[in-house]
């Protein structure tokens, strides 16, 4: 009795039946839409961070590290490889534009891989890689300087050259 009854009801308002039906399959398969990005969004991101080799761990220090100090890093189990590199914080010009803040930072090959968008690598210490972030462009110069201190006391040259505009997976 209760089944005659059922599909008498799906019978008579069989449009109103399909609909519901529908808005179901739809929340379903979006709810499973859902679910599943999250874990081939993380797959991807984890194939790019291996294939640009991106540091696990960085470990900053205001004083800087000595050789004994990376060498006692080494002896840590787990850890592969270690790249001990340099950076500073400076002012740049540019373009006639007022002061930014720069990072400049050493160019290592086999960690923290960078994608060449444009341009070429640098072939001189005057020559330098941006980002794809910011305003600067091929050719343009770069002018640095710090406020308290001199700025050849960490780098040999004050000027720059842009040769090429990269994407990297730190950023």
């Amino acid at each position: 009795m209760f089944n005659k009854d059922t599909f008498r009801l799906i019978k008579k308002t069989f449009n109103r039946f399909f609909t519901i039906v529908c808005i179901v399959i739809i929340g379903v398969a979006f709810m499973m839409g859902l679910l599943s990005c999250s874990q081939v969004m993380k797959d991807s991101v984890e194939e790019y961070y291996d294939q640009s080799n991106l540091c696990d761990i960085q470990i900053y220090s205001s004083y800087g590290f000595c050789q004994e100090d990376v060498d006692q890093l080494k002896t840590v189990s787990g850890i592969d490889q270690i790249y001990p590199s340099k950076f500073k914080d400076v002012y740049g010009r540019f373009n006639d534009q007022s002061d930014v803040v720069l990072r400049i930072r050493e160019l290592d090959s086999t960690v923290n891989k960078y994608k060449l968008v444009s341009g070429r690598k640098p072939q001189s210490q005057d020559e330098v890689l941006v980002l794809d972030k910011g305003n600067l462009q091929i050719g343009d110069e770069i002018e640095i300087y710090l406020v308290d201190e001199e700025i050849s006391d960490y780098l040999s040259k004050s000027s720059f050259k842009v040769v090429g505009i990269v994407d990297s997976s730190e950023y």
